[in-house]
């Protein structure tokens, strides 16, 4: 039985670094065990299966909304909150102020358009 799947990880591989997935000392570990450790765990994390995202309403409804909750808020607490990256918060964000729908306060947070 094989514990991980070094050649799905390879070829799934998101950065392309090949070469680091022996399991090898590092310069800047201290000792062989860890280092290991590390290797196991960036391992399991590329050979492990993705979740597919299902997305089942626009993202940037889905930010509107929450900001109709939670009140102004940074795109990094948005995406805290949302639980998605701030790429993904930060184009939905962006997509919100094309449309006018959101503008920035002093400390920079998104805030809800006062309707007019």
């Amino acid at each position: 039985m094989k514990w991980f799947d070094t050649d799905a990880a390879v070829k799934n591989n998101p950065e392309g670094e090949k070469d680091t997935f022996p399991l090898r000392p590092h310069a800047n570990h201290a000792n062989r065990q860890e280092s290991d450790v590390c290797g196991l765990a960036r391992l399991a994390r590329l050979a492990a299966p993705q979740p597919e995202i299902v997305k089942t309403e626009p993202d940037d409804i889905v930010l509107l909304d929450l900001l109709k909750t939670a009140g102004p808020m940074s795109y990094g607490a948005a995406a805290a909150s949302l639980g998605w990256g701030a790429t993904r918060t930060g184009q939905a964000e962006g997509a919100l102020k094309d449309q006018g729908l959101v503008c920035y306060d002093a400390l920079g947070r998104a805030t809800l358009v006062p309707a007019r």
